[in-house]
């Protein structure tokens, strides 16, 4: 998690140069977002780098508070369905990390921060945890040098909140988990949407199509009896469709085809757009992706459809009880029960446990939330 002193001498309270690594994809970068803000805080003064995987490269338009990013390549081209493509092994990505890191600074660091489990001594001991072992809390560093702190320690919950739990321990003061949004600037008269057929009235809905995964796609046409069925409720609210460029195809667009008051964006918004499209509407509708922590940066309702079914693993990586929206209004709908063959979460190549959510339940939920939000 924290490697002090590469290669020279300096406190560590006062580190000349910070390095963070964060290897992960779109949702968990904007979780990383907190990690980034509360280190920042901390170390004002410090000259800070950020790696990230270069997909992510458009989160960050707007972040004042990074002097040098560094960019690496996360994933292969996507296939028809996914958000991103398949991804690049770990290893590899951090073989070119610490390689890019060491030609560029030449050990010139004070303090790392990456992954608990890069939780390392010394710097030729990082070579030995990527080789043979994972250095965690119950063992090596963090028990021998942290273990009066050891009750700051949170182990059953997303990496984010467990980094920051361990810079605690180091003695950092840490103020909130919520993520940070750089998609925008903070103070905007101008946007993207002036004079645009894209603006909107305060009755929006954006749907968010897509995931990091097939299996984590709910069925397009549910999504289209969701709309028609709040239609027949409240006909004056407006559907946005939205979602990667990897989904668009002819027979997806016709899905949403003449549907009232529903415009069909799909392949044709960027991070930016898709923020300002999020940030101005009333509720989020979206798959167990990265666009679900996106609404929540910009502290927009969220209705999050997971596939990691209720009696599946707790704490098992697609479970919502590490995921979940932080910082904002949220509902996350889940299937009820594992479907065979699948063991401890989905584990189909296609949509399958996910499929028992049903239109009804998606229905309920947008109504509950915008009912209690008001405003419509």
């Amino acid at each position: 998690m924290i490697l002090p002193n590469i290669g020279r001498t300096s406190r560590v309270d006062q580190p000349e140069r910070v390095v963070l690594v964060n290897l992960e994809n779109i949702g968990d970068f904007i979780l990383f977002s907190a990690v980034i803000r509360e280190v920042r805080t901390n170390f004002p003064n410090s000259q800070l780098t950020v790696v990230g995987q270069r997909e992510n490269k458009g989160l960050v338009e707007f972040c004042q508070i990074v002097d040098e990013w560094i960019w690496v390549p996360g994933h292969r081209t996507p296939k028809f369905g996914e958000s991103i493509g398949q991804e690049i092994n770990y290893l590899n990505k951090i073989f070119s990390v610490y390689l890019i890191l060491f030609l560029k600074y030449r050990r010139k660091i004070d303090l790392l921060i990456g992954p608990d489990w890069l939780l390392t001594k010394e710097s030729n001991q990082i070579v030995k945890n990527i080789l043979y072992k994972k250095a965690n809390i119950k063992g090596g560093y963090a028990d021998k040098h942290l273990k009066n702190n050891w009750k700051k320690y949170i182990a059953n919950t997303h990496q984010v909140p467990r980094m920051l739990s361990i810079l605690e321990m180091q003695g950092l003061t840490i103020s909130n988990l919520e993520p940070q949004s750089w998609l925008l600037p903070e103070i905007s008269h101008t946007s993207y949407l002036q004079g645009s057929e894209l603006l909107h009235s305060k009755s929006q809905i954006v749907i968010s199509l897509g995931a990091g995964h097939s299996r984590r796609n709910w069925p397009a046409q549910a999504f289209r009896k969701v709309i028609s069925d709040i239609h027949s409720v409240w006909p004056e609210i407006e559907f946005l469709v939205i979602g990667p460029h990897s989904l668009a195809s002819v027979d997806l667009c016709n899905i949403f085809a003449g549907l009232a008051r529903t415009q069909e964006l799909i392949g044709k918004t960027d991070f930016r757009l898709a923020a300002e499209l999020i940030s101005k509407s009333k509720l989020v509708i979206v798959n167990d992706s990265g666009f679900a922590h996106l609404a929540a940066s910009l502290k927009i309702p969220t209705l999050v459809l997971s596939a990691h079914p209720l009696d599946a693993d707790p704490w098992h990586l697609h479970s919502p009880n590490r995921y979940h929206p932080w910082g904002n209004e949220y509902i996350e709908l889940q299937p009820l029960h594992l479907l065979s063959p699948c063991v401890g979460s989905c584990q189909a190549p296609e949509p399958h446990c996910i499929k028992t959510i049903t239109p009804d339940e998606v229905v309920t939920s947008t109504l509950s939330i915008l009912e209690k939000i008001r405003g419509i």
